[in-house]
Parts: C-alpha cells; structure tokens; sequence
C-alpha cells in the first residue's frame, strides 16, 4: 500500500512539472503564486488570472489538488470607487482529484476525482498583490458520488504586477 501510494505521488509530481514546463510562456504574462486557508489549505498558483492550480491538504484526511479555468470576470464599479483600487469577482469550472490517506477507511479506492466550480473575490491593495475569498461548490464523481463544498481566503503575490483583475484579452 506505502509503495503504490509512493508511486502515485511520484507521477502527480511529474505531471506537474510538465504541467508547469507547458505553462512557461503563459508564466511570462502574468504569474501569482500565494496561499489558501481554508478547507483544503495549501499553495495556490494563478496563471493569466484565468487559470488557477492548487495543491493543498485537508482537514478531512487528503491531499488535494485541483485546477479551475475561470471563465468570467467582472469589476464591482461600487467597492473600487469606495478602496480605488481594483475589486472583483469572478465564476469558473474545475476538476479535483484527492488522495486519501491511510486514516481514511476507504476500500473502494485511494483516489477521488470530481469537478468544482469556484466563485470568489477578488482585491487588489497594491498593483502586485491579490486577497482573495471564494466558496467553491462541487461533485465528487469516483470513488462515490456526492456534493460536498471547499472554500477559503488566500493571498498571490503576482510577478507581472499588472494589478487587474480581467485577464488580458
């Protein structure tokens, strides 16, 4: 069980860092990397303001990890008049996949994989860092199939620094 949980681990590694070889070009634009608090916790790294990877642990014994494509984005004309600074929202779909521990009394398998759909805000204070909030509602799929709902606030520092919260078109 050890070994097969190694070798799974070891291939999650390697398809994310070919993952992040493939993102090299997008990385030049614009590339946030921070933290979630929440449930899960961990590492989030945002891509474009449009792509978002994440790695975290659970409170409910798993790792997780997922990606969200964020597919709309709007500015709240009233809060950025109020903080002049950059204030929005924004909605996407994602996949997630867990890896259960062996706390978890699970049989049936040793990974989960579902879909999410996050939406959150998001606030810029200065042009290179984003706060952000977000509840994320989703499906797992396999092993079983049942709602269930992540969330949390986080903070990217963003290295292009553009301060916006609309991607680049």
């Amino acid at each position: 069980v050890h070994k097969a949980r190694y070798i799974i681990m070891k291939r999650l590694l390697l398809f994310f860092l070919i993952l992040l070889a493939f993102s090299l070009p997008l990385i030049a634009a614009d590339v946030g990397a921070g933290v979630i608090i929440g449930e899960p916790t961990g590492l989030s790294l945002s891509l474009n303001n449009r792509f978002v990877l994440g790695a975290a642990w659970s409170f409910r014994n798993y790792l997780h990890i997922h990606g969200d494509y964020l597919f709309f984005h709007s500015g709240i004309p009233e809060f950025e008049e109020e903080f002049d600074k950059p204030f929005g929202w924004y909605l996407g779909v994602g996949g997630k996949m867990r890896v259960f521990t062996e706390d978890e009394d699970r049989k049936d398998s040793d990974i989960g994989l579902g879909v999410r759909v996050p939406v959150g805000l998001t606030f810029y204070p200065l042009p290179e860092l984003e706060l952000f909030a977000e509840i994320v509602p989703g499906i797992a799929l396999f092993p079983d199939t049942d709602l269930d709902l992540d969330g949390g606030i986080g903070i990217r520092y963003h290295f292009a620094a553009r301060g916006k919260y609309l991607p680049e078109e």
